[in-house]
């Protein structure tokens, strides 16, 4: 399961604003975030190492970047 470690938060004192975050796995069902946040694995893999939230404000809306 993915760790809530952000790395770097881009607009700490907006509500809402992106951050970036690591973690082990996937950050599907575990990670809240705003959508333009980043997330990456640090297991890595094929298509599985970077992630984009796309929609939504809760744990849901994640998207692989694939080719990273």
């Amino acid at each position: 399961m993915a760790s809530k470690q952000p790395l770097e938060e881009l607009a700490p004192r907006t509500p809402g604003g992106v951050a970036i975050y690591t973690g082990e796995g996937s950050p599907e069902g575990a990670i809240t975030a705003s959508p333009g946040s980043l997330y990456l694995n640090k297991l890595g893999g094929a298509d599985t190492t970077a992630y984009v939230k796309e929609t939504g404000t809760g744990n849901t809306g994640w998207s692989a970047l694939a080719g990273v």
